[in-house]
């Protein structure tokens, strides 16, 4: 070992106490990290319990969700695919996609495959009417096609009735879940069966899950949890993502894998990288990691090349950009975080003051990091490579309310791998998001409060909702419960049921009421106070409830839902 790989080394171990302090203050339960650098790791290390309940620890090999880091794997197998001449970049994508018809805009049948895996598709993203409360994936095994119906109906213009294909990035992991489906078209067998046979194995990534067999067989996994600050304690929340049966979900936020497995993927990525910047000539031979001559990688400098540049919001102003599946950006930046959790101070005013104090390497040289975050309920995962310097940072933890502990841990061991200067104390940061996460649904359930009309509810009739609605291609129950109040229901996956609250004449809402059952329910996503508000409407001549409005989602029109029964 060299003299700078042990100072390294020293750096990095000594920043496990930055990393404790992260984890006491986001209350997680297990924050597990490691380090790649010239190719070989340098650095793992895991503090905490992957299962509370059982007091087991986290370990490099303990399987977490990668949430949108799954996404990285399904540029990956397009890039495999576009070797195989089985599709190109520029396909279009209704062409593999068989069953995709969207309503609302005719030219997104000419769309290419581009215009998805950079986010440019213009197709709103309801994704909560697929990812339902408590967790439950509300596809069941028929997801592709539940998928795919829904997108068909999403809306794909503004507010103000604006198409938006091409002309704005409009984050959308359904819409770019299409093209998984796409290649299974082209390759007449399903994504999980490809990824597995063309990159998972080949690759020895065993702790890597897509499949609902591949936990079935692993008793190592981190469970996904929420800390309830009233209770002090820990509450387990339900995953279901990691289902083959639903590519578009599994194929974009629904896998699972380790420390272990994920530096090597980061290596066989950066081997590959290297290998097409150079032609094969004089590339990084990938360490001891990754066999060069056996890497199944292909198109990977394609795939991690800018597609579409994000605004900064600094005065560095280096380029911050957005591939397929990756952020390529030019550091120091304070866009460093910009795919975390951790983005509630970088949109916030006074927030964005912090993390403009505090952008790490100021002073140290520019440096090209391709990055991606990932969060689920319960979950984050961090995943930076360096191809500069063929290094990689890989940070996972298992709760998520009080910020993002992988991507706060990943920027703790960037600054110790490459001795950043001046060195920053990320504590200020840590503690401003946890401040703003914390009184998040605060200011949700005010908005709720005042917009409420409890005596308009009270005195208009509560009778005639009970019935089957049909929308965006779901089906939405409202029934009867035994406490003789109603209740709404998802695609008759009766776990996901919520009770319904009077909230103005002929509207209904199922909004948790407090933080605890906020969190405990897997609604984070739900963060704007019409999410949970059902505006149901009367038929002019009869006096009859006939459908209902959802505006699921800040910015995006509401939809229609039309009585069935």
């Amino acid at each position: 070992m060299s003299d700078i790989q042990s100072d390294i080394i020293t750096r990095l171990e000594q920043s496990v106490v930055e990393i404790r302090n992260v984890q006491e203050l986001c209350n997680v339960p297990s924050i597990s990290f490691g380090v790649l650098h010239q190719g070989e790791i340098i650095f793992r290390h895991s503090i905490g319990m992957r299962d509370v309940e059982r007091q087991l620890p986290a370990d490099s090999s303990t399987s977490y969700p990668l949430g949108s880091v799954s996404k990285g794997f399904l540029s990956a197998a397009l890039g495999i695919a576009v070797d195989d001449k089985k599709m190109l970049f520029t396909s279009k994508l209704a062409d593999f996609a068989k069953d995709f018809h969207p309503r609302g805009d005719p030219n997104l049948a000419k769309a290419e495959i581009t215009d998805f895996m950079r986010h440019t598709s213009g197709l709103g993203c309801p994704q909560i009417m697929l990812i339902g409360p408590h967790g439950v994936l509300l596809s069941g095994k028929d997801g592709d096609k539940r998928t795919i119906d829904l997108l068909n109906e999403s809306p794909t213009t503004d507010e103000q009735g604006q198409q938006r294909l091409g002309a704005s990035f409009v984050y959308n992991s359904l819409a770019y879940g299409l093209v998984g489906v796409a290649l299974q078209e082209a390759y007449s067998i399903r994504y999980s069966d490809f990824l597995r046979d063309r990159i998972l194995e080949p690759l020895a990534l065993r702790h890597t899950a897509i499949a609902r067999s591949d936990l079935a067989d692993n008793d190592n996994v981190a469970c996904n949890y929420c800390w309830l600050k009233d209770n002090q304690k820990f509450s387990r929340l339900n995953f279901e993502l990691t289902d083959e049966r639903n590519t578009p979900i599994v194929a974009t936020m629904g896998m699972r894998s380790s420390v272990d497995d994920m530096l090597r993927w980061a290596a066989a990525l950066l081997s590959a990288k290297s290998q097409e910047d150079t032609n094969a000539n004089g590339g990084f031979e990938g360490g001891n990691i990754i066999n060069n001559s056996e890497n199944p990688l292909r198109n990977v400098s394609m795939i991690q090349k800018p597609q579409l540049l994000i605004p900064t919001q600094d005065e560095i102003q280096n380029q911050c950009a957005y591939a397929m599946g990756w952020s390529p950006l030019t550091l120091p930046s304070s866009m460093l975080n910009w795919l975390s959790f951790n983005v509630k101070l970088l949109w916030d005013e006074k927030g964005r003051d912090i993390v403009n104090a505090n952008i790490l390497g100021k002073e140290s040289p520019e440096r090209l990091a391709i990055i991606h975050g990932g969060v689920v309920n319960g979950a984050s995962c961090a995943f930076y490579t360096f191809p500069e310097t063929q290094s990689a940072v890989v940070a996972f933890s298992n709760a998520v309310q009080d910020g993002d502990a992988s991507d706060w841990t990943a920027s703790i061991l960037k600054q110790a791998l490459f001795d950043l200067q001046p060195h920053v104390d990320i504590t200020a940061s840590v503690v401003e998001e946890r401040r703003l996460r914390d009184e998040e649904f605060d200011i949700i359930h005010k908005d709720w409060l005042e917009h409420r009309n409890i005596i308009a509810a009270t005195k208009a009739p509560t009778t005639g909702y009970v019935g089957k609605y049909h929308g965006l291609g779901m089906t939405i129950s409202i029934m009867e419960n035994p406490q003789g109040g109603l209740s709404v229901r998802f695609n008759d996956f009766s776990q996901a049921d919520r009770d319904l609250d009077p909230y103005d004449e002929d509207v209904l809402s199922f909004m948790p009421l407090s933080r605890e059952a906020w969190l405990e329910a897997s609604m984070i996503d739900w963060d704007y106070y019409e999410t949970g508000l059902l505006r149901f409407s009367r038929n002019v001549e009869t006096g009859q409830v006939d459908g209902f409005s959802w505006k699921w989602d800040r910015g995006e029109i509401a939809s229609h839902f039309k009585r069935v029964d």
